[in-house]
């Protein structure tokens, strides 16, 4: 999985919410909107072929008015801690680019204000896939036929 599958997942379930989402640029857009910041991306690699990810966002809700209000900023954090909300848990549905869909747990939320914006921050662990296996053939079955011969 990449970073852009975890983007584009993120984007997908603040968009359902009826919201703009930025991630380039935080000061261009409109408010009320979601900007999408990655903290941390760290990587480890265990064995062959896997490697253990951690991820770690922060999602700002910018408000509607630049004096802001608490009561919108965590009426709007809320709101989108709901939608990620499956069963008891937060999980996060991210699609890879061959369509296989993984089931991510949320670990770590927080919310809270800073300087007028909200802020929602939580972790994605993960094991996942890198890098491409040798392909190489199979050996073939192998036939031998022995005849006795003459022993002089």
């Amino acid at each position: 999985m990449k970073f852009l599958d975890f983007r584009r997942a993120l984007t997908q379930k603040i968009k359902a919410l009826g919201y703009e989402v930025r991630y380039d640029d935080i000061n261009k857009g409109t408010r009320p909107c979601f900007f999408i910041d990655l903290i941390d991306y760290q990587k480890e690699f265990n064995s062959n072929y896997r490697e253990f990810k951690k991820l770690d966002f922060d999602i700002i809700y910018i408000p509607e008015k630049q004096e802001g209000n608490i009561t919108e900023i965590y009426s709007a954090l809320e709101d989108l801690d709901n939608n990620f909300e499956v069963a008891g848990n937060k999980i996060l549905v991210v699609t890879d680019e061959q369509g296989e869909k993984r089931h991510l747990t949320m670990r770590d939320v927080m919310m809270h204000e800073v300087d007028k914006l909200g802020h929602y921050q939580f972790s994605i662990e993960l094991f996942d896939r890198y890098g491409k296996p040798i392909d190489y053939e199979l050996m073939q079955e192998l036939h031998l036929n022995f005849s006795k011969g003459d022993d002089k």
